[in-house]
């Protein structure tokens, strides 16, 4: 019987050593994928970075580009061009073109369109919120120093009475409520 049983927990701990063995190779199988996967990952991260890098440069370049296109311009071809450009763009763009050229074009553009481009020069985004916010004007009463509370009442001395000087010694003044 005990040979019976030794030879089963010898059967048991094979066992529990495959099983283990199995598991940790399966484990290290996973670690392996999921290490892969997170250079993947970190390789595409990269990738985009130096894409919009890519992107932001070509970018700078083409508005960069544009305005000295705008600048050498007459003002009505100029205009012919912003109008072909998202106001973002084209708010861009003459920021880098000089201020009275920038003026003109903007006077001769659709009333409409001028004042998106003009409101995103200013930082105010199209949905109408503004980059950086103003103090917001708090509405409601008035304070009571604007508006008097009520007509100040003059004062009349009637005849005999003798001004209060408050600069007057103490004593005089007990001197005169007692009337001496």
């Amino acid at each position: 019987m005990k040979g019976i049983e030794d030879e089963r927990k010898k059967e048991i701990d094979e066992l529990k050593n495959s099983f283990s063995q199995a598991l940790s190779s399966i484990i290290q199988g996973y670690e392996k994928q999921i290490n892969s996967l997170l250079e993947v990952l970190r390789q595409r991260e990269e990738g985009k970075k130096i894409i919009q890098e890519q992107r932001s440069k070509t970018m700078e370049e083409g508005v960069k580009r544009m305005a000295r296109i705008i600048a050498n311009s007459t003002p009505d071809d100029a205009v012919k061009i912003i109008l072909s450009m998202s106001e973002d763009i084209a708010a861009q763009v003459l920021n880098l073109v000089e201020e009275r050229k920038a003026a003109k074009i903007l006077s001769l553009l659709p009333q409409d369109k001028a004042k998106k481009i003009t409101d995103i020069m200013f930082g105010i985004t199209p949905k109408g919120e503004e980059k950086f916010k103003k103090p917001e004007r708090q509405e409601g009463p008035t304070p009571k120093f604007f508006s008097p509370q009520s007509e100040p009442e003059e004062d009349i001395m009637k005849e005999g009475e003798e001004e209060n000087n408050l600069y007057q010694k103490p004593q005089n003044r007990e001197r005169k409520k007692l009337g001496i």
